[in-house]
């Protein structure tokens, strides 16, 4: 494994706790959202599974 993902793991192990296969599956695509889904998103005012369930 490089060592960029080695890094990529470690950080995105100590602040979310979710691997990179699991960021990549389940918040990338949220950045394809509508815009306005998004701001909503981005504001706390829906959940990330109701964001994607929306689409």
């Amino acid at each position: 494994m490089p060592k960029e993902m080695t890094v990529i793991e470690q950080v995105l192990a100590s602040l979310v706790k979710m691997s990179w296969e699991s960021y990549v599956k389940n918040w990338l695509p949220l950045l394809n959202l509508p815009k306005e889904l998004l701001f909503v998103l981005e504001q706390g005012s829906i959940e990330y599974t109701k964001a994607k369930a929306i689409t």
